[in-house]
């Protein structure tokens, strides 16, 4: 069985980051995405799968570990 994977964009404090999203988990505006990181140790690209967080009102994803106020979005049109 092949799935497609919905090509995004993850942000992260030091910029967005090409990502794929592979599923969304319920009604929890959460997913599970795949992103890939340089490793500095051996230069070489390495895979990361995990959950980030969705804002529906800024369509962007971001991790909780990043940003645990919430969507750097809503945090900056809040004034914080």
């Amino acid at each position: 069985m092949e799935v497609e994977l919905v090509q995004t964009t993850l942000l992260k404090p030091s910029g967005t980051i090409p990502a794929k999203w592979i599923a969304k988990i319920g009604d929890t505006q959460m997913v599970h995405i795949r992103y890939w990181e340089m490793d500095p140790k051996t230069a070489r690209w390495k895979t990361i799968t995990t959950t980030a967080n969705y804002c529906p009102i800024h369509h962007i994803l971001y991790l909780p570990s990043d940003y645990p106020q919430g969507c750097p979005d809503c945090a900056l049109s809040n004034g914080n």
